[in-house]
């Protein structure tokens, strides 16, 4: 169930959701409804109630489950994806100091975490 929120997070941050609105979501019944119709309803609940109780997930006063910090760190490492990992640390590099990865660049060359790459002029 996890898993789903956190696609269903990332989905939303994809259609430029803000944080706070790509991490609420309806009751555990419409988490039921939207996610996990092949579950039985009081198994979605009990595990809301599980995840609500490790500090995945949040409720607000109106009933909507809130996808926790937390959840999001956890499933970030979890799933990794290299390949955008490299390209955001190099667009992050680029905006802290552009002129010494300007030179990088023109080397051909990118260090990043001691490991040496091609530089990647399309994504710069």
């Amino acid at each position: 169930m996890l898993c789903a929120l956190y696609k269903s997070y990332l989905d939303k941050r994809e259609n430029d959701v803000d944080k706070d609105g790509a991490k609420m979501f309806g009751s555990s019944g419409d988490i039921y409804e939207t996610f996990m119709s092949e579950w039985l309803f009081q198994d979605v609940d009990e595990t809301y109630r599980e995840l609500l109780r490790a500090g995945y997930l949040h409720n607000n006063i109106a009933s909507f489950v809130i996808l926790s910090d937390k959840a999001i760190i956890y499933m970030e490492n979890r799933f990794k994806r290299k390949g955008n990992k490299i390209v955001d640390c190099m667009i992050k590099i680029k905006s802290f100091i552009p002129l010494r990865l300007g030179i990088l660049n023109a080397k051909g060359i990118c260090k990043i975490n001691n490991y040496l790459f091609p530089a990647v002029y399309n994504f710069i």
